[in-house]
């Protein structure tokens, strides 16, 4: 083996070391989301603590001290443009007073969930390590909901959770696209309890995801004519639940009596109400109507909450609103370039795996409820995005391994 050979593998290995820490605070970031939302549903006294219901924020920020040696060490061009971005886009926000107060609450859970994913995310090329982590992540997830539901100790007090829906199924999808691709057995049914609890507890937005889970799926396997069987698999999975799901929703629902379990997401599917909007369709006239008054206003990130008390409840809406008509229909315009790039474009099974995925559960999730400015799956997306943008990178930091090898190579930059 000559020089240059043991040169490679040593700067692979120190590579992927680095990695290592910084994909496991990206796939521990969602994990933590997932805890927060179900710590509340523990009927454990000792959670009633505020310091306990903030432990998963404790252990996300550890894990960011974990791995920021390491992100420091992959800071690149594209990182340098992300954060000037992110500096310039509060410094203008601040700008807009009666926005203010609400930003400020946004920018803060910005600056703890969305950017550091955003910021990792980007600096990754290891994405075969990084489905590794969310696989064994979603084992766990299993595992834990199995453990919590038969000992009886899951007890939502709202009558569902939004929260919990959204965080958990990241999961179920990602283990039922590993089903449809690997053909393990272990993940179909690791997949099952997930959709039980998600279905028991939590709003009809996750089924959303899954339905879009399936069209973005099946669109890209036949533009790119490619896993032409699972495809077909697909498309008979939702033809045999379309024709069988009166049944299937009385089965499930028997199975919930049994367990003394009310589903709202069930009861409105059986009453055929399942498109029943819950006021959104006031929010959303208000909103067009505001628009419609001054479209070419500019009102800053949170001016929603000037006009409803609460976000649009529609990205769409919601960009056309804080940015006015021209700018706002400049930046979906953009998003909408993105996802047809991420359709169209051929990429390894890990990475394309993660971000059809994502993007389902995104562009469910904001279509109909929560804001883009806390949503991590929407930045998750983002940053997978500019990762294979084809940019010339520049790492600043190096290692010493990193440094002798470029030294020994003569081709320092």
């Amino acid at each position: 083996m000559n020089t240059s050979t043991v040169l490679d593998l040593n700067h692979n290995t120190t590579t992927k070391f680095v990695q290592k820490k910084i994909i496991f605070a990206l796939s521990f970031s969602f994990l933590c989301v997932f805890l927060t939302n179900l710590l509340p549903a523990l009927n454990f006294s000792i959670f009633e603590y505020a310091i306990f219901q903030q432990m998963p924020k404790i252990l996300l920020f550890i894990s960011y001290l974990y791995a920021l040696p390491s992100f420091i060490k992959r800071i690149n061009t594209k990182i340098l443009y992300i954060l000037y971005g992110f500096i310039g886009t509060v410094t203008i926000n601040l700008l807009f007073q009666n926005n203010l107060h609400q930003f400020l609450t946004t920018i803060t859970v910005f600056s703890y969930s969305c950017l550091p994913v955003l910021l990792f995310v980007t600096t990754i090329d290891d994405f075969k390590q990084l489905y590794s982590y969310f696989y064994r992540s979603s084992l766990f997830v299993a595992t834990l909901l199995i453990v919590l539901s038969l000992s009886g100790v899951l007890e939502f007090s709202a009558e569902y959770s939004m929260g919990f829906s959204y965080s958990t199924i990241f999961y179920f999808i990602f283990l039922i696209n590993d089903f449809f691709f690997t053909k393990r057995i272990s993940s179909l049914l690791f997949s099952l309890p997930i959709f039980l609890v998600i279905f028991a507890y939590g709003s009809r937005g996750a089924l959303v995801c899954i339905l879009s889970f399936f069209l973005f799926r099946l669109t890209k396997n036949i533009f790119q004519k490619k896993h032409l069987l699972q495809s077909l698999m697909l498309i008979l999975v939702i033809f045999v639940t379309y024709l069988n799901l009166n049944n299937i929703l009385l089965f499930i629902q028997r199975i919930f009596h049994s367990l003394n379990i009310q589903s709202r997401t069930l009861t409105l599917m059986l009453q055929n109400e399942i498109d029943y909007s819950a006021g959104r369709d006031v929010l959303y006239t208000t909103v067009i109507e505001a628009i419609k008054k001054d479209p070419l206003a500019i009102r800053g990130i949170n001016a929603d909450y000037n006009l409803l008390g609460i976000y649009s409840h529609n990205i769409l809406l919601e960009l056309v609103y804080q940015f006015g008509v021209i700018i706002g229909s400049i930046l979906i315009t953009i998003l909408l370039i993105i996802v047809s790039f991420t359709l169209f474009k051929k990429y390894s099974f890990e990475f394309d795996s993660l971000i059809i995925i994502i993007l389902a559960i995104w562009s469910s999730q904001l279509m109909v409820s929560y804001s883009l400015w806390i949503s991590i799956y929407f930045w998750f997306f983002i940053g997978l995005f500019i990762n294979k943008c084809n940019t010339k990178e520049k790492h600043f930091i190096l290692t010493n391994s990193q440094s002798q090898y470029f030294d020994k190579l003569n081709i320092r930059s």
